[in-house]
């Protein structure tokens, strides 16, 4: 029941929801510090750097390293 309120007043659901959270706060990382992927990775949640590698290039279409090297260059 809890899933279907969610996704009724959101759209999405709840693991989908804090996916996108944790995709933008890497975002943020990524543009705000030199930090590596793994350590992107692990602030937001993720053991797994390839795993979280998948998810970001399937939110934003780019790898977090293209992600950064975009922002760097339109800075």
């Amino acid at each position: 029941r809890y899933r279907e309120v969610f996704r009724s007043i959101t759209g999405v659901s709840p693991v989908e929801y804090v996916t996108r959270l944790r995709i933008e706060r890497a975002k943020d990382i990524l543009t705000q510090n030199n930090s590596s992927v793994a350590a992107v990775a692990e602030s937001v949640g993720y053991a797994n750097r390839n795993y979280f590698q998948r998810l970001f290039r399937k939110y934003t279409g780019k790898t977090p390293g293209e992600y950064r090297n975009d922002f760097l260059k339109r800075k």
